[in-house]
């Protein structure tokens, strides 16, 4: 292992790189890497430095996982339990997720009421217990880590700053302790391979290890995203240690292979660079445990909004009051006008109006009767089709249906099983997306998602509640 440090500004143009260091030791403790990093910032000049990292190693993990959309209080535990799946030695993990693409295998257009496609999460974790080491030995040398990730959001950040394109890409960065293969679809990082290399590689033997990874890449965009065929390869690697790298996989893979990030002809440098970018983007994974927390930073967005709407309310309440003084003043000439004109010809038509009156109330009373009587039988129809809905893996235990106007709204709380949370978590959005193919649904949510496996038996569980509207003499399809 080792460490880039990198030492920017902010520009209007984009970032501006002051200086950069390398420390090629070995790094085998957050000690050591806190002893590294202030040795390399020289702290006697720059007392109170503020750092941007992304990690390798130190157990640190990532996955990437395929969820319906739902809001991040709904995922959060169900993103925990994999990640508990898939690492069962992390060891009070610190993560955090950043949404990442939607993955629609149907060819044809999706409408709009049948809802959203799954939606890929890029998830990063690192080890409580590391994390606060880590923190804790920086801040003994003056350093503040405002921001720690890992290395495939970094590789997201950059591949978004530098080159965006949509088309499927595989990304090669050859960093000095092994090389970190991404595949982008649309933009969106798919797919993320570390393969280990032992210390005494030979060249052959890392462009072999590459190219294999890389023919993997491309099978699995091409599976996944129906025939996507990858026709191109961005590469990043020191030309010292690895001069005939691109050539050759231009060569064996018979594809367009370029360099990612020209000006920056080190891979560890884009790395901190991608580091930087994502400590300023929006979507972002920090795990320091100096990071605000997400309820918190949604607190903060919530109160920056809440403060802006009452700004334009107030200023909205000041020209509705200067306005409305004028406008007084014209409607009260016009009404007393009126007045006079309506009890000149009152008298003439009191006994019309009454005759009239009674003919209206006979009207409504018999189109209320059978409104109500068609009501009743389309409310039977829905009923019978939810029920319908359900499958032997989703059990109904709970239907509330409200009144709303000409219309009903349903509430209904169901339990989803599995012999793993991915096929119950399939179970959930198979109802999801069943219900608007056989009843015209509006206003359909997913409002809770629990996972309820321990009172199982043994099995995967979740119980979801799901909200929806709907008009009885419109409602089946």
């Amino acid at each position: 292992m080792g460490l880039c440090l990198v030492e920017y500004a902010r520009e209007p143009e984009g970032v501006h790189i002051i200086d950069q260091h390398f420390v090629s030791r070995r790094i085998a403790s957050p000690a050591d890497a806190a002893d590294g990093l202030a040795l390399a910032m020289r702290l006697d000049r720059s007392e109170g430095a503020r750092l941007a990292m992304a990690i390798r190693g130190f157990g640190s993990e990532y996955l990437i996982v395929t969820l319906p959309s739902a809001d991040d209080e709904v995922l959060r535990p169900v993103v925990g339990r994999e990640l508990a799946r898939v690492y069962p030695d992390l060891e009070q993990p610190v993560y955090e997720f950043a949404r990442s693409g939607f993955v629609d295998r149907r060819i044809s257009e999706r409408p709009a009421q049948h809802g959203q496609p799954r939606q890929e999460l890029l998830v990063g974790a690192v080890p409580g217990e590391m994390a606060r080491a880590l923190s804790d030995e920086l801040r003994a040398h003056g350093i503040s880590l405002d921001h720690l990730t890992v290395l495939p959001q970094a590789l997201q950040q950059l591949y978004s700053e530098i080159d965006d394109a949509s088309e499927p890409t595989g990304v090669v960065l050859m960093l000095p302790d092994g090389p970190l293969i991404g595949f982008f679809q649309d933009a969106e990082l798919r797919f993320v391979v570390e393969p280990p290399l032992s210390l005494d590689t030979t060249p052959e033997e890392e462009l072999e290890t590459v190219l294999e990874q890389l023919e993997r890449g491309r099978l699995y965009l091409r599976q996944t995203f129906r025939g996507a065929e990858m026709g191109r390869v961005l590469v990043s690697a020191d030309p010292t240690r690895h001069p005939a790298l691109m050539a050759s996989l231009a060569e064996k893979l018979g594809i367009d292979v370029r360099a990612f990030g020209t000006e920056v002809n080190a891979p560890e440098l884009l790395i901190a660079l991608g580091a930087v970018r994502d400590a300023e983007g929006p979507s972002l994974i920090n795990l320091s445990p100096l990071a605000e927390s997400p309820a918190a930073r949604e607190r903060r967005v919530k109160k920056r909004i809440l403060m802006l709407g009452a700004d334009v309310l107030v200023a909205l309440a000041i020209l509705w009051a200067v306005s409305s003084v004028w406008s007084l003043k014209q409607l009260s000439a016009r009404v007393a006008t009126s007045a006079a004109q309506v009890q000149h010809v009152a008298p003439q038509y009191s006994s019309m109006r009454a005759v009239a009156e009674a003919r209206r109330d006979y009207v409504r009373e018999a189109a209320y009767l059978d409104s109500r009587t068609a009501d009743r039988a389309g409310l039977r129809r829905v009923l019978a089709a939810i029920a319908a809905t359900t499958r032997s893996d989703v059990q109904l235990e709970e239907m509330k249906l409200t009144r709303n106007g000409a219309g009903w709204t349903a509430d209904v709380v169901a339990v989803s099983t599995g012999s793993s949370t991915a096929s119950a978590l399939f179970g959930v959005d198979r109802f999801y997306r069943t219900l608007p193919a056989t009843i015209a649904l509006v206003d359909r949510q997913l409002v809770e998602l629990v996972d309820i496996s321990a009172q199982a038996g043994g099995s995967t569980a979740l119980r979801f509640h799901i909200t929806f509207a709907f008009n009885p003499s419109t409602a089946l399809q």
